[in-house]
């Protein structure tokens, strides 16, 4: 869905736009047409980022820790 470039600019697949027409593109596979983001646009995504990784982790941990076993002694 992002892609960060070289020069290390954020860019967006414009397929999950709903106002450009990719009519074309959707018949080719493997295609990426990046929009690039603002500086605002840029510090949102890393903020829903963190967020969206922190609540996935604390997924995976929850279920380790209800998977856990007493040790025996």
């Amino acid at each position: 869905m992002f892609v960060v470039t070289f020069d290390g600019k954020l860019l967006m697949n414009a397929r999950a736009l709903e106002d450009v027409d990719l009519e074309a593109l959707a018949r080719k596979k493997d295609v990426f047409v990046g929009v690039p983001l603002t500086k605002s646009e840029a510090r949102r995504l890393l903020v829903d980022m963190y967020d969206a990784c922190s609540a996935a982790a604390a997924t995976f941990a929850g279920k380790r820790r209800r998977r856990r076993r007493p040790s025996a002694r």
